[in-house]
């Protein structure tokens, strides 16, 4: 029990991994009682998580935790051991995982339960995916809730503070960003128990500096963690300012130092981007399209399009010359593509007019789009003629560069 013990007491990673080894291999030689299994597996679970150094054994014994305590008729650990499950799915990048399981989420009623004190991972679960899919309201539907129900000493209610700052900068709404900075204020300012506190508040404050505009603020947070290697998300968000400062080269360096997390689809589909802004800008379109391509390869397969929105005009650039390229992805880029709010020209067209339009970005041919809408190419044509029109162009080349 000592070592057990250890698991809930320790700050220092290496040590923490070292007890986490030892309770592992104590379990798998059969040294832990057999009413012990779930309970074991799940502190297993949950430390693996803490530790953000193996996500499939995190995803494994938090798993093999929730079917044996089902199995032994323990709800409660079950329920806890299925809401982490549900953060640990959606940080190590499997979004559709994490939607199907939250599917199935009951009421956890933690009942002054010693369990209570881990927090409940369901809702940070939920908005860690929809923010990663750019599904921004469901996002801040469930990091309410979850700072509703929280409380300041649970890791999880901490973790929503920090969502909160990357989904509010992400909207670029200047009451939301003010609202999630002073929310920052009750984040631990030590790391706890293997958790990296400080450069989630860190990331967390530079994706608020960059919204309101503060852009050389946020690289000089971007440029003290250039060398870290133990934060994939931080450094995925930390890249992603420093591409849109033009920065590419050090996007780039930064992802391959986390490349022993390349399993983590967000990470590998980021990388692939860095790399493919760091290749244009050096004169190697054809290698700035393929990877390109692989980078989207991932991102599609779990609808990371939160990697490709936002207004930068180098990723809209490219995202736009990709269709053009070549790819199979078109409705992917061309929904992140889209304006998250249709304003300026664009104000002008009916809703079936901005679906054509957004048709029109593709490389799809009029009877393709006609066929993907289900109407007729006639339709599509008329539809079209009042688009030109309407945006005072007559081209299709001229219609998609009115947003781009």
């Amino acid at each position: 029990m000592h070592d057990q013990a250890q698991l809930f007491l320790l700050n220092n990673r290496t040590e923490l991994a070292a007890a986490s080894d030892r309770v592992r291999h104590r379990f798998e030689h059969g040294e832990v009682d057999a009413h012990d299994h779930a309970a074991t597996l799940y502190l297993l679970g949950w430390t693996e998580m803490r530790l953000r150094l193996r996500p499939v054994l995190a995803v494994e014994l938090l798993t093999s935790a929730a079917a044996e305590a089902k199995a032994v008729g323990s709800h409660h650990l079950e329920q806890r051991a299925q809401s982490h499950l549900t953060y640990t799915l959606a940080w190590a990048g499997r979004m559709h995982e994490t939607r199907d399981l939250l599917a199935h989420r009951g009421v956890t009623d933690d009942g002054g339960s010693w369990w209570a004190f881990v927090g409940d991972g369901s809702a940070i679960g939920a908005a860690y995916a929809a923010y990663m899919q750019n599904d921004l309201r469901a996002a801040i539907g469930e990091l309410q809730q979850a700072l509703r129900s929280g409380s300041s000493s649970q890791p999880f209610y901490s973790a929503a503070r920090v969502m909160l700052a990357l989904v509010s900068a992400a909207t670029g709404d200047p009451d939301a960003c003010r609202r999630a900075l002073a929310e920052l204020r009750e984040i631990p300012a030590a790391n706890d128990r293997g958790l990296s506190w400080s450069a989630f508040r860190h990331m967390a404050l530079a994706a608020l500096y960059e919204a309101s505009g503060r852009r050389e603020r946020a690289m000089q947070v971007v440029l003290a963690y250039q060398d870290a290697d133990d934060v994939p998300l931080a450094t995925v968000v930390f890249a992603g300012i420093a591409m849109r400062a033009r920065r590419p080269r050090l996007a780039s360096q930064m992802l391959h130092r986390i490349d022993s997390y390349s399993s983590i689809s967000y990470v590998r589909a980021a990388t692939l981007l860095a790399d493919a802004h760091f290749a244009m800008n050096n004169g190697h379109p054809d290698a700035a399209h393929e990877m390109l391509e692989r980078s989207l390869d991932a991102a599609s397969e779990e609808s990371l399009r939160r990697l490709y929105v936002g207004d930068a005009p180098e990723l809209r650039q490219l995202l736009t010359d990709h269709l053009a390229w070549g790819t199979a992805h078109d409705d992917f880029i061309t929904e992140c593509l889209s304006p998250a709010s249709v304003d300026g020209p664009l104000m002008q067209l009916s809703e079936r007019e901005l679906d054509v339009y957004a048709q029109l970005r593709t490389t799809r041919t009029m009877k393709e789009i006609a066929d993907h809408l289900n109407v007729s190419i006639n339709t599509v044509k008329t539809h079209q003629r009042a688009i030109y029109r309407k945006l005072g162009v007559s081209t299709r080349r001229e219609a998609v560069r009115i947003s781009a």
